[in-house]
């Protein structure tokens, strides 16, 4: 199935009512479709002009924008066809200023058991390799303070830290968030990098106050597994107005997972439907055994050094008192090993992802 297949399938182009976000020249949504309403940070000319030597835009090929969404609510702008069937966002929810905000603002357009159709990008295979997930603090914090634009903690954190990354040499463990190259490599060119995006921010910071001015920048950064959590996290404090209707892992040698909102007012639902969510992204994405693996390795490289030592003990002593008390260290420490981990096998057997993933490894034993 190709991305456009999975963020529209279900939708009857014909008669859906349809909003997408930040297409710019590469809509999903087909611009001779009868009921599509098209949703920019900016108008269709000052789109040209933004992107006039962007080689990576062709703008001969940017749609026509019929909304633009940022001093004005979404509600507001979208007022000639909301409440529509659903809304399409392709690489647009990590450029929002206050992802809360947003949300609340895509369920007040959409009819009674809308969706929204999001696409986002997965750091771990694009620029923002090198950055730190993005934490509940940080979204509550753009909300409470109704940031419109990008703030400058997501400005200087994008600049500073945005990297040259091959999407396959990442796949492959060739590439890490320590190795990735910035796009700023020279000690010079750092200090001066910062102090030029110290100076930018703070720009930016004044000519939001002042004209509400938008400095594009990913604010957010996501895996699948990260954003499980954190929209679970939002949905148990009433901040996340959808249940997760459906989702699509990251390919391999690709950069994308594929999410599927939908309105929904039954809280409890939403926080299951997250929950659900998180054990499925869990099972399907690698990123559980890539935690055992190293939980395991770091308990081996434990055990490796208790031998060492030992064997360190044995050879440099005729003592047999000695070596029987380093066995007896030896022993002790291996047995604290043991109870340490059946203590967090413990912990793991009564968390609510291994009991969601029970099913799961019951049809692996039948398959064995």
């Amino acid at each position: 199935m190709t991305r456009i297949q999975k963020l529209l399938r279900g939708f009857d182009l014909a008669t859906a009512s349809l909003i997408e976000i930040g297409a710019l020249d590469r809509p999903i949504v087909p611009p001779d479709t009868p009921k599509v309403f098209y949703v920019d940070h900016a108008s269709t000319p000052d789109l040209r002009k933004k992107y006039a030597t962007d080689p990576h835009v062709n703008i001969d090929r940017l749609v026509d924008v019929h909304g633009v969404w940022g001093e004005r609510t979404l509600a507001e702008i979208a007022a000639p066809v909301a409440p529509v069937d659903g809304i399409v966002a392709s690489h647009v929810i990590e450029h929002v200023p206050d992802l809360i905000g947003w949300f609340f603002e895509l369920a007040s357009v959409l009819k009674p058991g809308g969706e929204v159709r999001l696409c986002i990008p997965d750091k771990r295979y694009t620029f923002d390799l090198p950055r730190a997930e993005t934490q509940i603090a940080d979204v509550l914090s753009a909300h409470l303070t109704g940031a419109r634009v990008p703030q400058a903690r997501a400005i200087l954190d994008h600049f500073l830290n945005v990297a040259h990354v091959d999407c396959v040499d990442a796949w492959e463990e060739r590439i890490t968030g320590e190795t990735a190259p910035r796009q700023v490599d020279s000690k010079a060119a750092i200090e001066a990098a910062i102090e030029a995006a110290i100076e930018a921010a703070i720009e930016a910071a004044e000519d939001m106050l002042a004209n509400g001015t938008y400095r594009d920048s990913h604010c957010w950064v996501f895996t699948p597994h990260s954003f499980a959590v954190l929209m679970g996290r939002l949905a148990e404090t009433g901040h996340q107005p959808f249940r997760c209707e459906s989702f699509s892992p990251t390919e391999r040698h690709t950069f994308e997972f594929f999410v599927t909102l939908e309105a929904c007012d039954d809280k409890q639902r939403i926080v299951e439907s997250w929950k659900t969510l998180h054990a499925q992204v869990l099972a399907k994405s690698g990123e559980l055994r890539s935690v055992v693996r190293e939980e395991l390795a770091e308990a081996l490289r434990q055990v490796d050094a208790l031998h060492a030592e030992a064997e360190l003990l044995r050879e440099h002593t005729a003592d047999h008192r000695v070596q029987a008390a380093a066995s007896l260290k030896v022993t002790a420490s291996l047995q604290q090993q043991v109870e340490n981990l059946t203590a967090v096998i413990e912990d793991l057997r009564g968390s609510t992802s291994w009991k969601v993933t029970a099913p799961l490894r019951a049809v692996r034993r039948l398959l064995k």
